[in-house]
């Protein structure tokens, strides 16, 4: 029998042990807070096996076992326990009529990543009240049932799945709910889904990866107020009007798209809110005047599009990113942006042939970082380059 160190100690972390079970006398009169058992092939816990720590262990790991259902009858007596992990098993099942016992009042953040789960069927989470972290991505769900989970939740991990529908029956009855994550779902691309609420409050939503197009439209009985909103590896040719549904976006990130055009009218619905914009490898050949409109933007990576010319640029970048294109020259846009707060500029593998002192400007003045690396300088004049400061130290040819 594998038996553990003695008492006094409050930590205790084990992996690739070989367990198997962990049984009632392994840990006895051990009050510990914290307890990782990781990688040790463990399937059974004894009922009473965390008895003695049933009103002190707050956080419990067991992650990369071999579990095949939640092993509830051993926890169910654990009364502080906030964080649980069984990530990476083989859970199947989650049983709706489940007693959590103590973990009802105490469980905040539960994951069960990685594991073999189908369905939630409603009231499987439901009891568990305080729970505002929770995590079920990597499973097998195609079916998440109206009231399987607790309003509580702050934060919900749907992605790597096999959801083909927003589950709004779910949505609609988490008022707190402030990230979703569903990236990497079959949802269908044309579908036109309206999720009515009137207590959303959903910030950060990330719907990555799903093969969505230019028909996909969602919307909530009142628009999302998001702060945040992931695209990426789908395959819209324009931005959707879910965009514009948006009144307080602050990132967007439409990578690995085909977009082709951005429309004047949707920059300029968030000039007064996007600070990130994210639109790397695209078809985009050309931007709209309204970018300039983007005064509160500082992050921008126009990277791998099909770019010759860039005319216009929001005033406040930090870092911009136009690697990857078919630019020829310094973009004459950059003497448009306000002095010294470019910090970094790509230009990388684009067909830049020279450089003179011409190219840069007071908008060159905080650079510390350029990167001109992969293009064609034939060339460098003595002097191209500005009086370097001590932190102007990188440039990358």
């Amino acid at each position: 029998m594998y038996r553990f160190i003695e008492a006094g100690v409050l930590h205790v972390a084990v992996s690739a042990a070989r367990l198997g079970a962990l049984a009632e006398a392994a840990l006895d009169a051990r009050s510990l807070r914290t307890l990782v058992l990781v990688a040790s092939r463990l399937h059974h816990i004894e009922t009473t096996a965390l008895a003695s720590m049933s009103s002190s262990l707050a956080s419990l790991d067991l992650g990369y076992n071999e579990f095949t259902e939640i092993p509830i009858e051993a926890l169910r007596h654990l009364k502080v326990l906030n964080w649980l992990n069984l990530q990476n098993n083989y859970i199947s099942d989650l049983d709706p009529k489940i007693d959590w016992g103590g973990l009802s009042e105490s469980l905040t953040s539960l994951s069960l990543s990685n594991n073999h789960i189908c369905v939630i069927h409603e009231d499987a989470l439901s009891s568990l009240r305080h729970l505002v972290q929770l995590e079920l991505d990597g499973n097998r769900l195609r079916q998440l049932d109206s009231g399987a989970l607790p309003p509580s939740l702050a934060l919900l991990r749907l992605s790597d799945n096999l959801l083909s529908d927003l589950p709004c029956g779910v949505l609609m009855l988490l008022p707190r709910l402030r990230h979703l994550h569903l990236r990497n779902n079959i949802l269908q691309p044309m579908s036109n889904t309206s999720c009515r609420s009137e207590r959303s409050k959903i910030d950060s939503l990330d719907l990555s990866n799903n093969e969505l197009t230019d028909g996909f439209y969602f919307e909530f009985y009142h628009n999302l107020q998001l702060k945040q909103l992931i695209l990426d590896l789908n395959d819209f040719t324009t931005m959707p009007s879910l965009v514009l549904d948006c009144g307080r976006l602050e990132k967007l990130s439409m990578s690995y798209n085909n977009l082709q055009h951005i429309s004047e009218s949707t920059l300029h619905a968030l000039k007064h809110t996007l600070e990130r914009l994210e639109l790397d490898h695209n078809e985009l050949t050309t931007l709209p005047d309204s970018m300039r409109e983007l005064g509160r933007l500082r992050y921008l990576s126009l990277a791998y599009n099909m770019l010759e010319q860039v005319r216009v640029l929001p005033p406040n970048l930090h870092t911009l990113s136009l690697a990857g294109n078919f630019i020829t020259s310094f973009p004459v846009s950059l003497k448009d942006l306000n002095p010294g707060t470019l910090t970094y500029l790509d230009l990388g593998y684009n067909r830049i042939s020279y450089i003179v002192i011409d190219s840069f400007g007071a908008w060159s003045e905080g650079l510390t970082t350029l990167s001109l690396r992969g293009n064609r300088l034939a060339q460098l004049a003595l002097g191209s380059f500005p009086p370097a400061t001590p932190a102007r130290a990188s440039a990358q040819l």
